[in-house]
């Protein structure tokens, strides 16, 4: 009996150990496949982190396009209110030396000074004042002009005499004089005596 049970302890035995390899193999076969689901988690997760990175990539693209965009509008609103801008200076421009030019004429500028009135009178023009719609200050503009007739009275007309050599067609009584290459050192040197005289 002790060999039948030896036998039957031994197949027993077989018996636990097939169950014993069994149960391993199938804990190796639950590893292979727990190492398998996270082998794909792992993959999956992977894949979703990707494609987490290209939507974020696509998103700065996006904004960066958008910013771009809005850069590129704000340079074109700049640029025409610039432009605006710089078509407004001028023709405020414009009309202000088109009054100029008409007060300096009332005020007995010399006609073909009135560019001359513009250009010099820079600093005297900077406190006139234009409002909105283009309008002059006339007043200051008039006081601006009458210092700058003080400072520059060649550039306006006065009470100047006549020089003795111009011959006018109702004066008889102008001296005819010879031109300067005509005449003499001494004659020369009268004639800028009698200017200096005058």
């Amino acid at each position: 009996m002790s060999e039948e049970q030896n036998v039957s302890s031994g197949q027993s035995n077989v018996t636990s150990g097939d169950v014993g390899n069994s149960e391993v193999e199938k804990m190796k076969a639950h590893q292979n496949k727990l190492l398998a689901e996270l082998k794909a988690a792992k993959q999956k997760a992977n894949e979703l982190e990707a494609k987490e990175a290209e939507r974020v990539q696509n998103e700065l693209a996006e904004q960066g396009k958008f910013k771009e965009a809005l850069e590129s509008e704000r340079k074109a609103r700049l640029q025409s209110e610039e432009t605006l801008k710089a078509k407004d200076r001028l023709f405020a421009k414009s009309v202000f030396e088109k009054e100029v030019k008409n007060l300096a004429l009332q005020m007995g500028a010399h006609s073909n000074a009135l560019d001359d009135i513009v250009l010099v009178g820079n600093k005297e023009f900077l406190s006139v004042e234009i409002d909105d719609n283009y309008n002059v200050n006339v007043e200051q503009l008039k006081q601006a002009l009458g210092n700058l007739a003080k400072d520059k009275s060649y550039l306006f007309q006065s009470n100047v005499k006549k020089p003795f050599d111009v011959q006018t067609s109702g004066s008889s009584s102008v001296q005819k004089t010879k031109a300067v290459g005509e005449m003499s050192k001494s004659e020369i040197e009268n004639a800028l005596k009698a200017l200096e005289n005058k």
